[in-house]
């Protein structure tokens, strides 16, 4: 359980990107930053996305504990699994937790 509340912040535009069936990972900065939350906080946000988002957009943001954080998904779902297989070697799109300043 989160020790401090989490708040997405309203995208900018709709989209069409992927952030189900994706593989996550974050920056090294990220996990330093949020320590052992690191796991609850991917877990929490990815839930806020895909409740309250019917088409969301590559970037989502976040604050947690006075921190700022992105979620970017690289890929929308229009995207050839090919060109997903050919960047990633594996059929899954990717969602990328980092701080601003990794951007």
């Amino acid at each position: 359980m989160l020790k401090h509340k989490l708040t997405k912040m309203k995208q900018e535009e709709e989209g069409n990107y992927r952030f189900y069936g994706v593989m996550i990972v974050c920056t090294a900065n990220f996990q330093n930053t949020f320590g052992e939350e690191t796991l609850e906080l991917i877990k929490e946000s990815m839930n806020m996305i895909l409740k309250q988002e019917r088409h969301p957009d590559y970037l989502q943001v976040f604050t947690y504990n006075g921190i700022k954080f992105y979620a970017i998904s690289d890929y929308s779902w229009d995207t050839p699994l090919k060109e997903i297989q050919d960047v990633t070697g594996m059929e899954l799109p990717v969602v990328t937790f980092l701080l601003p300043e990794d951007y």
